[in-house]
């Protein structure tokens, strides 16, 4: 019902576009000026046609710029690395301007060089292949947030249906996005007759004048602009002439010969045929299973695989058709019992057994994990892993076994600790152990304390140990025998017995014994990280150095305590999380200390006690400390764009353009004309918020999380069309009296009506705006650019009758009024009443006449009109017959 402009506007466009651009299109009968481009675009919107760096998984737009399409056949588009095809596509359908770009979008996962060529295809004029490079780097970039294209499940889907056939095709289940935007899909190039697409359903409405193959290249794109293309190609039969087999597209598997590690497998199928599909069915070993029909889909569970071979499935599709033609397909699904690993700590007494969640084949590899979540047995060294509790072929981290036909259980093998005993001979005193043992593994270090009894004082170590250091340390390497000795206190001397943890006494003089008397000066020296608190025993008090004079056997300690330091931290726009949390340490405490910004900062470093930026850092409280944690407020990049139809004139300048988190951006943007604002949308979604968002001039951007695009959505503006027509006329185009249409697209619009009972007279707009391509025409075609009301504007011919058709008169009486009755035309009328055909003057210039006197006879009248515009009619003929002559 919505056609294109008529020719001779089309040329007039055509004509203003060019003048405006300085510059007239390549001439398309000149082959010379075909070409083809290559572009490549990366994330950061940078272009090429040489070469371009990105990063991995970033979205990368390859262009294909063709001049003059018209003379190109084909062009095939090809990605390779290192030899390897990543991408290989023929581009068949192209614009029918003299100028058209078809962008490509994709993403690599891993780094490299990739080579990008495109091969054109051309009947009329030798072309060479276009290259150019993409270099892939493993660094993240920060830039601009991450975008992947939207991807099609399959790359071409065939359909066949017959010439009355109306076919609909529901096209977001066969396209994902993997970022979860809202996908857009449009028909690239010419669409066919009868075809469109609402929200995400294709519709094609088949004819005669779509019998054949039809291709049509389906775009689906996300809100940035990320396109992928399917194409669909249409077979449409004559009804009844139906000799073509049905169209059948496998979904799953997605190739011949597929592997499952299941004994039951479901396919998948799309079918279709002109006459409509009877039956889709599957036979495998020898058992025939009927489809079922979800969703447009074709199904059919397959139950029973063998294991370890690929298992033949016939898949029959039988049309509708008086030959009932079908479609064979074979597909191989090999059943690949898949076995699992599972982990035994073998009697460990912490940690956490690894997690295999793979499924191997038969004869598959098996890397071993290793010690992964820290298991430990006391007293014993993990080894590795074995498949029983006692295995002695033990496997360590990352080494590999091959599984055979069942499920395998690693269990972790241990080895027992090497252990020594140590023994301790004393007389006249004891020894204190610690730890209080008295087999130790290897390497243990035990720290020996003597204690003299009353009289005695200790004299020195033999045995593994030597010298008179008390308390002494040894270490376990082998089997120790060691003995404390103690001597009795001569006559008139007295033992002092010095005790300390962490730290030490020193004696002045430094004796076991000292003479009745004597004065021992006393000093505490605290371990690093404490204090002296003070005396107890043999002295009280906190001096120090201090003294005691040995008038008896004395036992003195030294108390020390570990040091404590205050933790002071600063911040602003933000907090800082301490871990322990406390308000002083322990000197040597290792406090670890996490900055937390508040909402719209970013942690940009540490001052005081500590520098730099790492976070979470840790600081050692060996003394007071004074840390600062420092944030800034968080800056994105902001990009805003217009969509097709319209302009942004708020914000201004150039794209994209630092604003700080939280600051309210202001948006306006204006429609073009024929074009109406719909909303603005923000990509990634979860980058800000946008308030407003369906006001083009008081919305606002708020940026909170990341880097975003803006986008001004436009449609374009549909106008009401009424078409309406004056008495006598019948509106037969459009088909409806009210159609919508849109913004700059043109209407057909028809009146029928009796030539010969009215006249066309022109359109007219009876209300709103619009433009008529020919007023002057009743079949001509109409572009409205507002709501608007068309009439057609019919007059009805211009007629004129006289009577009496036929009257006798007899002499002597008057005759009979001759009147003329006029209709249509335009008035005032002129009237030229004339006695006969042969004469050429009038002979009365009334509408109405009475003879008189008439020689006998018989007389014909009739009447010749003239109206305002010019017109002439001529009356039917009046007779009138006199019987006698009548005088004067």
């Amino acid at each position: 019902m919505h056609g294109r402009f008529a020719a001779p506007l089309l040329l007039i466009f055509v004509v203003i576009s060019s003048l405006l651009h300085c510059q007239l299109p390549p001439n398309p009968a000149d082959p010379s000026n075909t070409g083809v481009e290559l572009l490549i675009r990366n994330s950061h919107w940078l272009e090429s046609n040489l070469s371009i760096a990105d990063t991995v998984d970033k979205p990368i737009q390859i262009g294909v710029v063709i001049n003059l399409p018209e003379n190109i056949d084909s062009i095939r588009l090809s990605v390779k690395a290192e030899g390897k095809s990543l991408f290989d596509t023929l581009l068949q359908s192209f614009s029918s301007s003299n100028r058209d770009t078809i962008w490509k979008a994709m993403s690599f996962a891993d780094t490299g060089y990739k080579f990008v060529s495109i091969v054109p295809y051309s009947k009329v004029i030798k072309l060479s292949p276009v290259s150019a490079g993409i270099t892939i780097a493993n660094k993240t970039s920060t830039i601009q947030p991450e975008n992947h294209p939207p991807k099609w499940t399959e790359k071409t889907l065939n359909v066949a249906l017959n010439d009355t056939a109306r076919y609909q095709l529901k096209l977001s289940p066969l396209c994902s996005d993997p970022d979860k935007e809202v996908l857009r899909y449009a028909i690239s190039g010419k669409t066919l007759p009868g075809d469109t697409i609402i929200d995400s359903l294709y519709i094609f409405q088949a004819s005669a004048a779509t019998i054949g193959k039809n291709s049509v290249e389906l775009i689906a794109s996300d809100p940035s602009g990320l396109k992928d293309t399917m194409e669909l190609v249409l077979n449409v039969s004559a009804s009844g002439t139906d000799n073509s087999p049905p169209e059948v597209t496998i979904i799953a598997p997605d190739r011949d010969s597929s592997v499952t590690n299941a004994e039951n497998y479901v396919v998948d199928m799309l079918c279709s045929d002109a006459s409509g599909i009877d039956s889709v069915y599957a036979i495998f070993n020898g058992k025939t299973t009927s489809a079922v029909l979800e969703n447009g889909h074709y199904k059919i569970a397959i139950t029973g695989l063998v294991v370890g071979v690929y298992n033949a499935i016939e898949l029959i599709v039988r049309d509708k058709s008086v030959n009932a033609l079908k479609t064979t397909k074979t597909i191989k699904i090999k059943y690949a019992q898949g076995f699992t690993i599972a982990y035994n700590g073998n009697g460990n007494l912490s940690g956490t057994v690894p997690i295999d969640t793979g499924k191997y084949e038969n004869g598959a590899t098996v890397t071993v994990k290793g010690n992964t979540g820290n298991l430990v047995k006391t007293g014993f060294t993990f080894v590795g892993w074995a498949t029983s509790a006692s295995g002695t072929e033990v496997y360590k981290g990352e080494e590999t076994f091959k599984i055979g036909t069942s499920d395998v259980t690693l269990y972790a093998i241990w080895k027992q600790n090497t252990t020594y005993a140590l023994i301790i001979t004393s007389s006249n005193g004891e020894v204190t152990i610690s730890p209080n043992a008295t087999v130790f593994d290897s390497g243990t270090i035990v720290t020996l304390t003597p204690a003299p009894s009353t009289g005695y004082h200790f004299a020195g170590w033999s045995g593994a140990l030597s010298g008179t250091t008390n308390p002494a340390t040894i270490t376990m390497n082998s089997t120790k025998s060691v003995t404390a000795n103690f001597e009795a206190n001569p006559p008139n001397t007295f033992a002092l017995t010095v005790l300390a943890t962490n730290g030490t006494v020193q004696k002045t003089p430094d004796q076991t014994q000292y003479d009745s008397g004597s004065v021992v000066a006393l000093t505490a020296v605290p371990n690093a990280g404490y204090q002296f608190t003070g005396w107890s025993g043999g002295i009280t008090g906190t001096t120090n150095p201090s003294s005691v004079t040995m008038i008896a056997a004395k036992s003195v300690i030294a108390n020390f305590e570990i040091k404590t330091y205050a933790l002071s931290v600063t911040t602003a726009n933000g907090s800082v999380t301490k871990s322990p949390d406390a308000n002083s340490y322990d000197s040597g405490a290792v406090v670890t200390l996490t900055a937390v910004s508040d909402a719209g900062y970013q942690f940009t470093g540490w001052s005081g006690d500590i520098t730099g930026n790492t976070n979470p850092s840790s600081i050692i409280m060996n003394a007071p400390k004074s840390v600062t944690a420092n944030f800034a407020l968080n800056t994105y990049q902001l990009t805003v764009l217009a969509g097709t139809g319209g302009l942004i004139s708020a914000p201004t300048g150039f794209f994209p353009k630092t604003v700080n988190s939280g600051e309210a951006i202001i948006l306006t943007a204006s429609a073009s004309s024929g074009h109406r604002f719909v909303n603005w949308t923000i990509t990634p979604s979860t980058a800000g918020s946008i308030t407003n968002a369906t006001s083009a001039t008081s919305a606002t951007v708020t940026l909170t999380s990341g880097n975003a695009t803006v986008l001004a959505n436009f449609m374009l503006e549909l106008y009401q069309l009424n078409v309406t027509s004056t008495v006598g006329g019948t509106i037969s185009k459009p088909d409806f009296s009210q159609s919508w249409v849109a913004s700059g697209n043109s209407v057909a619009i028809q009146v029928d009506f009796n030539t010969s009972d009215y006249n066309f007279v022109n359109w007219t707009v009876t209300s709103g705006a619009a433009e008529f391509v020919d007023a002057s025409l009743p079949s001509t075609y109409v572009i409205p650019s507002s709501n608007a009301t068309v009439r057609a504007n019919l007059s009805p011919v211009l007629k004129v009758t006289l009577s009496p058709e036929w009257q006798t008169t007899a002499w002597g009486q008057l005759a009979q009024t001759i009147t003329s009755t006029v209709t249509g035309g335009t008035p005032p009328y002129t009237y030229c009443l004339k006695k006969n055909r042969d004469d050429i003057n009038c002979y009365v210039y009334e509408s109405s006449y009475i003879p008189y006197f008439f020689p006998a006879g018989t007389y014909e009248y009739f009447m010749e009109v003239t109206d305002a515009k010019g017109t002439i009619a001529i009356s039917n003929i009046s007779t009138h017959v006199i019987t006698e002559a009548v005088t004067e």
